[in-house]
């Protein structure tokens, strides 16, 4: 879904210095730092903008996207739900 796409700030970085810092406890700080550790956490910190901006881009699409629905639609949105089905409204709008 789209709602996985968004990223909380930092969730890259913090997964890989965690899975470091696991690692180090594991081999009591014994030979755990791997190039692929380095590359992953340097790589996590040079996203963080574009992550940011990604997040910025969701969140401004999605609040456009839901005013350009049509009311019909926009009903379905309510807390309290839709009153009618959207099958009946569509024959009715077909046939009146």
């Amino acid at each position: 879904s789209q709602l996985d796409v968004r990223q909380p700030k930092g969730q890259m970085v913090r997964l890989y210095w965690g899975l470091m810092k696991r690692e180090y406890e594991a081999n009591n700080g014994r030979n755990f730092l791997k190039g692929a550790h380095v590359i992953l956490l340097l790589g996590g910190i040079f996203f963080l903008p574009f992550h940011a901006v990604q997040n910025i881009t969701y969140a401004i699409a999605k609040r456009r996207s839901r005013s350009r629905w049509p009311e019909l639609i926009r009903e379905r949105l309510e807390p309290d739900g839709p009153t009618t089905r959207l099958a009946d409204l569509e024959q009715q709008q077909v046939t009146g």
